[in-house]
């Protein structure tokens, strides 16, 4: 019976060693434009806007390196160069005291209220 028992155990070894196995996935820095934040380090970005015109703080990517499918590069008051910013269809897209504005690439994004070229 024990001689069962070992090889059944013997037998739910996995056949792949453990340095083979495959690491976990942190998320894109492209994954967190948008969310709220207090400093650079709430954002997988390592970029927080917390200029008092984006409530909450904002992540994004600052000189817009990777952008990702879910946000547009463009320029914005309140963080002196480019950044990424979160794409939306409407106001539902946004989080709580952002709009949907058009962008100088004519492209949706989460902003605050008079936060760029294009204020709405």
């Amino acid at each position: 019976m024990r001689f069962l028992l070992v090889v059944m155990l013997l037998g739910c070894r996995s056949s792949t060693p453990s340095a083979q196995l495959p690491a976990a996935v942190s998320p894109s820095p492209a994954s967190a434009i948008g969310k709220p934040c207090a400093g650079d380090a709430d954002c997988a970005s390592g970029s927080c806007i917390t200029d008092a015109k984006w409530p909450g703080g904002y992540c994004t990517v600052r000189g817009c390196g990777e952008c990702g499918p879910d946000a547009d590069c463009s320029g914005r008051s309140g963080i002196g160069a480019k950044g990424c910013f979160k794409k939306c269809n409407g106001p539902a897209d946004c989080r709580a005291g952002y709009h949907c504005c058009p962008d100088a690439n004519s492209v949706k994004v989460c902003v605050p209220p008079g936060a760029g070229q294009i204020g709405c």
